[in-house]
């Protein structure tokens, strides 16, 4: 195991506290940069995508 890994082990399991496993999974997978474009789309599909959890919860009640 290279040095770097451990270092990048050591920080995920530091900051693994505050955040929840989404947040994590999420940091993980956009770990570079987006253009202001790019931004906007993926603001747009999360919230067709928790808008799509919303309307199945509700139709379960």
């Amino acid at each position: 195991m290279k040095r770097s890994d451990i270092i990048s082990k050591k920080t995920m399991q530091t900051i693994q506290q505050p955040f929840s496993n989404v947040q994590l999974e999420l940091l993980k997978v956009f770990s570079h940069q987006l253009s202001d474009q790019e931004i906007g789309e993926l603001r747009k599909v999360l919230a067709q995508f928790f808008t799509r959890i919303l309307i199945q919860r509700a139709n379960e009640v």
